[in-house]
């Protein structure tokens, strides 16, 4: 679904909005433990500059998932191509769990972070496991390669867009570019963990990006049943 030019630059933004507006609500809640538990291993005070390992690694993960999740909606989308009805719902189910995601951002809903807790848990074992690797110059980057793969709604959000790009090379740009958004936030997580109003616009800024997301999906696949037209602006299918 992604091509060249505009239609790749677009989703780049969307990547990037989606990975800024969503990290100021949730990460500066979810991961200012995450960030104290790190501040306290002993690889980051052994090496230089520890913290930039840290989020290369984090950012590599995403990218790394990312890649995953575009080959999965490549194949599912490879497998449907000549069915126009059953690309028509994949929309719609798109879109639905982009509503999903709305509502759980807005905290109408549960966060998809409520049935991860066994995951998180074994996570948290990881990380406490791998204290003694201090020494090693590259640990770091393993711990941020962790970070990366700690279950989080926000980053489920994410690859859900990286999903329906139907492509491995732009569903990892996409995630390695969310992973930037990210970066302010968490640079700036003990701040904002002390200010209340961090966790309120933003979350409405990420529900808008996604649910904007949404909507598309949503006339995407009626479009793709009949009812409503495609829309198209120069050579990109809005719909």
């Amino acid at each position: 679904m992604v091509a060249a030019g505009t239609d790749l630059d677009r989703e780049v933004i969307v990547a990037f909005t989606l990975g800024l507006m969503g990290s100021f609500g949730h990460c500066a809640g979810m991961c200012s433990g995450v960030i104290v538990l790190l501040g306290r291993h002993p690889a980051l005070h052994a090496a230089r500059f520890g913290w930039v390992w840290v989020h290369l690694g984090r950012l590599a993960s995403y990218a790394l998932l990312g890649l995953v999740a575009g080959a999965a909606g490549h194949l599912i989308a490879g497998q449907i191509a000549t069915l126009q009805w059953v690309q028509g719902a994949l929309a719609l189910l798109m879109a639905s769990m982009a509503l999903y995601f709305v509502l759980a951002i807005l905290g109408r809903l549960p966060s998809p972070d409520a049935g991860l807790g066994g995951l998180t848990r074994a996570w948290g074992q990881a990380m406490r496991n791998s204290a003694g690797a201090g020494h090693r110059p590259l640990a770091p980057l393993g711990l941020g390669l962790l970070w990366g793969l700690l279950p989080c709604g926000l980053v489920l959000t994410a690859l859900f867009t990286a999903a329906v790009s139907t492509s491995p090379l732009a569903g990892a740009l996409r995630m390695a570019v969310f992973g930037v958004g990210t970066l302010p936030s968490l640079l700036a997580v003990r701040w904002l963990a002390r200010r209340p109003w961090a966790a309120t616009w933003p979350r409405y800024g990420a529900a808008a990006v996604m649910l904007l997301f949404g909507v598309q999906f949503a006339l995407r696949g009626l479009a793709s049943w009949g009812v409503v037209d495609h829309l198209m602006l120069g050579g990109f299918m809005l719909w």
